[in-house]
Order: structure tokens, then sequence, then C-alpha cells
């Protein structure tokens, strides 16, 4: 192989890789955009989210209640076997 082809191969190649090279930076550029895009969309519902949390609070019971309802049921059975 001569000096000449050695030449046009690295080049051909160089080329090749200078291409891909570009198509995986128009590739991220198009991903950074739709992550952008997405995150935008979840900040979105961030106020909403917390309406509805402190709705549910104040709506539904809180965290004790059932809990002490299901030790009342556990001790009222526990007694009415024993009677």
């Amino acid at each position: 192989m001569d000096r000449a082809q050695f030449e046009e191969q690295r080049d051909a190649i160089l080329e090749k890789s200078v291409a891909g090279l570009e198509q995986i930076k128009n590739n991220l550029d198009i991903l950074n955009r739709n992550l952008e895009v997405i995150n935008s969309i979840g900040l979105q519902f961030h106020s909403p989210a917390q309406l509805w949390d402190s709705f549910h609070k104040a709506i539904g019971p809180s965290e004790e209640e059932p809990k002490n309802n299901e030790e009342n049921k556990e001790s009222s059975v526990t007694e009415s076997s024993m009677s």
C-alpha cells in the first residue's frame, strides 16, 4: 500500500468519524431539549400535587386513628373470645 492510498483511506475514516460525532452531538441536543420539556411539565404538577396533598390530609383520617381503631378491634375480639 503506498502513501497516497493510506492517506485516502485515513481521510475517509476521519470523515466517517466526524459525521458520526456530529450525529451524536445532534442526538444529544435533541435529548437535552426533550429532557428540559419533561422537566418543565413535571414542575407544572408540583402545585396541584401540594394542593391535593393538603386536601387529603385535611379530609382523611390521621395516621394514628387507623392504628387505634385496629388495636381497639383486636382488644375487643380478644376480650369477647375470653368471655
